[in-house]
């Protein structure tokens, strides 16, 4: 088992000395990643959302006795209050960054900072919410998965994770990011209902929030000399000059242009990565499962489940398994292992 919270944490980094510490979201955090008996057991009928399991053998996911036995089966925690499985320590320990710890024999410190659902910049700001005492570590790599661009994040009310650390934002999913309108299409009741409703906007703004990550990311590793390597989980990472042509004045004087253009090379572009040639993790994910379109809950026969990913689009545990030997063989390739 990883570490999972703060002090198991402290306690690893100072024995171990060196850490992996990945940062992303829900492909981060290892959502969906079942023990593969667990998957092949539940012969799910159809998706049921992406924070539970499917239909158990054609019964009710919501059936407490049939809750209860999987728990017993699977070493599970039944939580009669909600009457749902707790299966966070199961997709903890099934990760790619879990997985990759233990094909680096246990030497590493695995720090898993995946945040489900949140954008890129609720992502980034985990490496500096937590009081994680990074001066213990002589080596650090920060494995960045940047989410989905549609992503925006805002500050929101308080929100504990299993760690009870508060996390400020809430994101909002973009509909169409494509679409040119006057700005934000907010009122006072959207502000309040949070991610039940949606907006239209400029890419500009997906590309300021990815730029705000990069910036964040770069100086944090600068500032704790630790070694980046940024792998996509959703869409191919824009260039810089599709971000610069996104986000340009068209009026702007051209000494202004200059100074974005360069600001924008000082960003940590060139450390973007591919694994086995893919533009993200989730092109790799419907490549190894034969999906050569688009994704949607209807690629993926949820009667049969899949060997690489699941019906609710998050890869499996043998997913993450082939994300940590690629990654790993990637570090190798450029030296950081």
């Amino acid at each position: 088992m990883i570490p999972h919270n703060v002090q198991t944490i402290n306690l690893d980094l100072a024995q171990k000395r060196k850490a992996i510490v990945a940062v992303g979201c829900s492909y981060t955090y290892g959502r969906g990643a079942y023990d593969q008996e667990l998957l092949d057991d539940c012969l799910p009928k159809q998706e049921t959302g992406c924070f539970g399991l499917w239909d158990y053998a054609g019964h009710s996911c919501h059936d407490p006795d049939l809750l209860e036995s999987l728990a017993e089966k699977y070493k599970l925690v039944y939580d009669k209050d909600t009457n749902t499985l707790q299966t966070w320590i199961m997709e903890l320990n099934n990760s790619f960054p879990a997985q990759l710890g233990t094909l680096l024999n246990d030497e590493w410190s695995i720090i898993n900072l995946g945040a489900p659902g949140r954008g890129n910049i609720a992502a980034v700001d985990r490496l500096f919410l937590y009081n994680i005492d990074w001066h213990l570590a002589d080596e650090i790599i920060v494995l960045f998965m940047p989410t989905g661009y549609f992503r925006i994040d805002v500050i929101a009310n308080e929100f504990a994770d299993y760690n009870h650390i508060s996390n400020d934002y809430e994101t909002l999913h973009l509909l169409n990011p494509s679409v040119t309108t006057t700005g934000w299409q907010a009122d006072e009741d959207y502000l309040i209902q949070g991610l039940t409703k949606h907006v239209l906007t400029k890419d500009i703004y997906q590309y300021k929030a990815l730029v705000r990550a990069f910036k964040f990311i770069d100086t944090w590793c600068k500032m704790t000399n630790a070694d980046l390597t940024i792998i996509p989980a959703l869409d191919k990472n824009p260039t810089i000059d599709e971000v610069f042509n996104s986000v340009l004045d068209p009026l702007a004087e051209q000494q202004n242009k200059d100074f974005l253009y360069n600001y924008l090379k000082s960003l940590p572009f060139d450390r973007v990565a591919q694994l086995d040639g893919h533009d993200s993790l989730l092109d790799l994910m419907l490549n190894l499962e034969g999906i050569t379109t688009e994704l949607s809950k209807t690629l993926i026969d949820p009667k049969k489940g899949g060997k690489w990913i699941t019906p609710c689009g998050h890869p499996t545990a043998n997913g993450h398994y082939k994300i940590a030997v690629l990654i790993k063989e990637l570090l190798q390739h450029n030296g950081v292992l």
